[in-house]
Parts: structure tokens; sequence; C-alpha cells
């Protein structure tokens, strides 16, 4: 699933619970970037980062 987010700090992400509450953090990374979800292409690079925990 595909879902948007907010940085709200340097190591918190707000976003809908229903994109993560059936998962673990294995299962979601977080990208960071000028993303636009139905592109191809990408205007400036993005980074991911792993999750460490989920709190719902």
């Amino acid at each position: 699933m595909r879902c948007g987010g907010s940085l709200i700090s340097r190591r918190h992400v707000v976003t809908a619970g229903h994109c993560v509450a059936r998962a673990t953090p294995r299962q979601v990374h977080v990208t960071l970037g000028d993303y636009v979800i139905n592109s191809a292409v990408e205007p400036l690079p993005a980074y991911t980062f792993g999750v460490s925990s989920i709190q719902v």
C-alpha cells in the first residue's frame, strides 16, 4: 500500500492508521523527498529509510 505522510520531527512521520495497522516495522519504509506517486520520473532525488517502530 502507498500512503502519504508528514514528517513532524527528525525521527517521526504521521500517516493514516489504516496504512500501517497490520504492518510490522520490517514491512514499512519511509521515502522522503519530492515524490509524485503517479509519476515514473521524480523531480528530485528521494531518500528511503527503514522503520524502527509503529504506533497506532
